[in-house]
């Protein structure tokens, strides 16, 4: 009997710091410290700008980061997506048992992809170069062999899980004057990871014209 009281107190003792934890930590740590670095190391990768809005942290049975909306546009200003309903989440036991599931959720995104007259797509030009690619020859900076470095085992066991929903695609064709709209698009990726098959689901609602 003692053991099980000792066991009962140490339960209540953990839960009390965890609820605890879950409403002081967010208010001590500001995670929106983080938004200009990383608008900064996005730009540093997109032939855009990236416009992102406040981030705010919760702990209330999970890890979720809140995003109060962002704007990625490519370099001649024009919006490729937005949306105004994002947040990634992570329950905590994923993390209590090694294999981290972080989930990726946008509600009612708008993207813009457009083909102009010489046949490029307006999406394909967003990531920038990286510069010549390295020589076969060239031994990888690892070392020798085939130079990918060891991932950690907790890395490999992560999953992300991808919930998109009622977007808004829209596509313009400047060459042949074809707009197609994709109303209500929702896409759902489960278990993307190193080490587990991949599941995927899209359906949604298409709407075309030829002018």
């Amino acid at each position: 009997m003692k053991v099980l009281k000792i066991v009962g107190y140490v339960f209540v003792g953990l839960m009390g710091l965890m609820v605890v934890a879950a409403i002081v930590v967010p208010l001590v740590v500001n995670v929106d410290d983080y938004r200009p670095k990383i608008v900064k190391a996005a730009e540093e990768h997109i032939n855009g700008k990236l416009e992102l809005g406040k981030l705010s942290l919760s702990l209330w049975g999970q890890v979720k980061v809140n995003v109060e909306g962002f704007t990625l546009s490519d370099a001649k200003g024009r919006k490729v997506v937005s949306a105004k309903d994002v947040y990634l989440h992570v329950p905590f036991l994923s993390v209590l048992t090694g294999s981290p599931t972080v989930t990726f959720t946008m509600k009612q995104p708008e993207l813009s992809v457009w083909k102009d007259k010489t046949g490029k797509l307006n999406v394909m030009t967003l990531v920038k170069s990286q510069g010549t690619a390295p020589d076969a020859n060239t031994p990888a900076a690892g070392g020798a062999g085939s130079g990918m470095p060891k991932l950690p085992s907790i890395a490999i066991r992560s999953k992300l899980d991808v919930d998109i929903t009622n977007a808004l695609l829209s596509y313009k064709d400047e060459k042949t004057n074809l707009s197609s709209q994709v109303k209500d698009l929702n896409v759902k990726i489960n278990d993307l990871s190193l080490s587990h098959p991949m599941d995927m689901d899209v359906w949604a609602s298409l709407d075309t014209t030829l002018g």
